[in-house]
């Protein structure tokens, strides 16, 4: 977790990290009294962890895992909260700023319940591989099938562990002994099985998951995971994304709850390459004296890793290059030692009953052996791709960028500021406020804003404008671009930053969504509901109509019914057609779409900077691709709203693929009545035991130039192309053509989850901060 705070930290975040009373004492032991003085926008706080204080001579003892973890699920949750409010009341004696979202381990779920109170994010992060993250999913299924708790402890050694699990996506052929071992218990009330249960039960609450590997070591169960939500980040391993910050101001930061002896290291470069064998069982296991008398007589008689399979282990040494003699104790640890051995090709697994002959044999095996050469190929493979991965350009480098603008970041969401750098977050600022620069009103801002800004922000109604960009302090100049002001600017060498509007609304800080239905009279219905649904949550609204509709909208309500609020406005733009056309003719309609709608909707953009908040995001009618084009032109988010059902979405995602198939368009008026719309179609994700005359009818034409046909078809091929998809559903209803559909870009939201999004819009901070917790 703290490797991946620092991440975060590189990248703008203010961080807090939580440690526990306890910890934090044994950091300061091991590591110096002024190890963990960090920047002061990297600080630690410290929260009990409910167990009775321990005596300095017990402080390295062995943990009581199950008293940890009940002490955790009791008393956890209270001095978290009253922490939270004091970060965000401002009095926790160090300026904080607001918290904005929260990156909790996978296991610690009460950080869920504060983080929906509190109302933002929340990132789980599971400190496993995909593996065992999705083993530990099973626990659920397993209790459910009768196969935990086991039956009684026979059940440990008569090969009741070797019955092969068929069902877990993206995990062939492992066998019960092979998931995660927090079930291997007689007792239903068992506490580890039922937190570790409990955690993975309640990830769907999330707003995302990250799991400690990359894209192509595990590349089935990545792609399974991407089915089920949350969305799942794979970013590892975090040591090699760490040694690609070019300047790292925490990096005299250390990780270990132990002293450390360096001595260790001047006697490894004594020694010969690949001659050493490297024995460590992780931070948590523990072994009878009589298995570690074996493990050492089997050692002392003859490089390689001998590893009790711990995830940090097996991906440290993945990354290495190193092979691994694999000792599985507990929890995930039995997935990783099959994954590694099985699937990676980079270990071989000791018995759980250790017999130094067996030690002594394996690691002569894995050292002059032809297996071990041929793990030792396949390890450096595996290093060589892992550092691929963590490259500028890799796969975790990109996912980690994702997880902050998308996943617990509030930068690319439906807001009412664009950030394009993170050092805009926190800086201070001078603003002149004329008396009369806000229209009709006086200058008076509302309590929040002054409490938020007070220890960065200077308002004045007036200052010696040739002076103030002369200090060094100024570095960006935000400005309305009259000459004047830019010129000054400029020739003080200051960057620029316009913001083109002729009056400013109080508070200024309104979203603004741009809504723009198919002029379809079900389809403007369906927009307008959303269109007032995100005007509830805070949104500026502008609702765009053709001139044909618009004229429709006041004959049928009357001439006042579009009169709405200031926040909520009506713009018109035409439709192509002249007013002897008839709307009913659709191809006529759309083909006057294609050719007509993108030049007066890119003029009425231009417009709205006039009087209103700078446009921050569309939501458009699916159907309107050109909206698309217009949005990446300005350079805003644009969510495209499909005013029907996942099925009918999923259906028509389908069209490129009939063309492709060569079943579309049809041969001949012929197949309409033949049975060929009969056919099964069975490689639709999401949709079992469909005919072609199940999916959406505009392919049923046996015209290759069919307006529709080919409007439809360009509308689906352009979807990757948005921010997010809207379907008109809920989860209930259509579970496996939205499971299918989460799987392929770009986000596919259920309504529900487009609120979740707007919400957070409403939690604009100046200064991103993330609560770390451990």
């Amino acid at each position: 977790m703290l490797k991946l705070a620092k991440l975060l930290h590189h990248r703008g975040f203010h961080i807090t990290f939580v440690n526990t009373e306890y910890n934090h004492k044994r950091f300061l032991k091991s590591l110096g009294p002024n190890s963990l003085d960090g920047l002061p926008d990297f600080q630690y706080k410290t929260i009990p962890d409910g167990l009775p204080v321990r005596s300095d001579t017990d402080e390295d003892a062995p943990q009581d895992i199950p008293l940890l973890l009940d002490c955790i699920r009791k008393d956890f949750l209270a001095p978290f909260r009253n922490l939270l409010h004091k970060l965000n009341d401002n009095t926790d004696g160090f300026g904080s700023p607001p918290v904005t979202c929260l990156v909790s381990d996978g296991f610690m779920t009460s950080t869920i319940t504060a983080a929906e109170e509190l109302g933002i994010p929340i990132a789980l992060f599971f400190t496993l591989a995909a593996v065992g993250f999705m083993g530990s999913k099973q626990y659920s299924v397993l209790v459910e099938k009768g196969l935990a708790p086991l039956k009684d402890e026979s059940c440990l050694t008569n090969g009741y562990l070797d019955m092969v699990i068929d069902w877990v996506p993206g995990m062939k052929d492992i066998r019960l002994r092979d998931l995660p071992g927090c079930f291997r218990t007689t007792d239903p009330n068992d506490i580890v099985f039922n937190f570790a249960m409990e955690a993975v039960d309640r990830v769907d609450k999330a707003s995302a998951v990250v799991v400690h590997t990359f894209d192509v070591l595990e590349p089935d169960v990545l792609d399974a995971l991407s089915s089920m939500p949350p969305p799942v980040y794979a970013i590892g391993p975090l040591q090699l994304l760490l040694n690609q910050l070019p300047k790292d101001p925490l990096k005299h930061m250390g990780y270990s709850l132990w002293k450390e002896e360096t001595g260790c290291l001047e006697w490894l470069n004594d020694k010969a390459p690949n001659s050493v064998v490297y024995v460590n069982f992780g931070s948590i296991a523990v072994m009878t004296p009589q298995q570690l008398v074996e493990f050492g007589w089997g050692l002392a008689n003859i490089g390689g890793f001998l590893t009790h399979s711990g995830w940090n282990s097996t991906i440290e040494s993945l990354s290495s290059g190193v092979p691994m003699l694999c000792w599985p104790i507990l929890a995930e640890q039995y997935t990783n030692c099959y994954y590694t051995c099985n699937e990676w090709g980079s270990g071989l697994e000791i018995d759980s009953d250790v017999k130094r002959d067996e030690v002594e044999k394996l690691i002569r095996e894995l050292m002059e052996g032809e297996k071990g050469k041929k793990m030792k190929i396949m390890a450096m493979e595996w290093k060589k791709l892992a550092e691929e991965s963590t490259g500028p350009h890799g796969s975790s480098s990109k996912n980690l960028e994702n997880l902050v603008n998308q996943g617990i970041s509030l930068r690319d969401l439906l807001s009412c500021f664009q950030i394009t750098d993170p050092n805009d977050l926190v800086l201070p600022f001078l603003w002149v406020i004329r008396p009369d620069v806000v229209v009709g009103e006086s200058a008076i801002f509302p309590p929040e804003f002054e409490f938020e800004t007070k220890e960065r922000g200077l308002i004045m109604s007036l200052c010696p404008q040739e002076e103030v960009p002369n200090p060094p302090s100024v570095v960006r100049f935000l400005t309305h671009s009259s000459w004047n002001s830019t010129l000054e600017s400029m020739s003080e060498g200051r960057f620029i930053q316009s913001e083109m509007t002729s009056s400013i609304e109080v508070g200024g800080n309104k979203p603004h969504a741009v809504c723009t239905p198919l002029p379809l009279p079900s389809h403007v219905k369906a927009m307008l509901k959303l269109a007032k649904l995100l005007h509830h949550k805070g949104f500026h609204i502008t609702f765009i109509n053709t001139e044909y509709n618009h004229k429709r909208f006041l004959k049928s309500l009357g001439p006042n019914s579009l009169d709405g609020l200031p926040d909520f406005r009506y713009e018109t733009i035409p439709d192509g057609l002249s007013d002897i056309d008839t709307r009913q003719d659709l191809p006529l309609l759309l083909e006057s779409i294609v050719k007509n709608f993108l030049a007066p909707f890119r003029n009425l953009l231009k417009t709205l900077k006039d009087n209103n908040p700078p446009v921050t995001c569309m939501v458009s009618d699916g159907f309107l691709p050109s909206t698309i084009t217009a949005a990446h032109e300005i350079g805003v988010p644009i969510v495209i709203f499909f005013t029907f059902a996942a099925a009918g979405f999923l259906g028509s995602k389908q069209y490129p693929v009939l063309v492709e198939k060569g079943l579309a368009p049809l041969k001949d008026e012929s197949s309409l009545t033949n049975g060929f719309l009969d056919m099964a179609i069975d490689w639709v994700p999401g949709m079992k035991g469909i005919r072609l005359r199940d999916l959406p009818t505009c392919f049923r034409t046996t015209d290759p130039n069919d307006t529709v046909f080919k409007f439809s078809l360009a509308a689906v091929e352009g979807v990757h192309d948005a921010s997010a998809v809207v379907v008109h559903t809920f989860d209930a209803l259509e579970p496996d053509a939205l499971s299918a559909l989460s799987s392929m870009p770009p986000p596919c939201l259920r309504v529900k989850y487009l609120f979740f999004l707007v919400s957070l819009s409403k939690f604009q901070h100046n200064i991103f901060m993330v609560a770390v917790t451990s």
